[in-house]
């Protein structure tokens, strides 16, 4: 999938979501928790490299869930 793509994808993702959601990715049984305040993505599991690739080219930060 083209970058644009994805990115499209993930903005869509991250529009539905409230401070303090999260959502699940199968493939790589990892949740992300969103905190908006600091466009950071908690990170909960293995991590998704694609999904964080993504994330990060659109300025968000990766961190692990404490």
């Amino acid at each position: 999938m083209p970058l644009e793509l994805a990115q499209d994808w993930l903005r869509g993702i991250l529009a539905l979501l409230r401070e303090g959601g999260h959502w699940y990715v199968p493939r790589s049984k990892t949740t992300y928790f969103m905190r908006r305040k600091d466009k950071t993505l908690l990170r909960e599991g293995p991590g998704d490299e694609s999904t964080e690739f993504v994330a990060e080219s659109l300025g968000w930060k990766i961190e692990e869930k404490k």
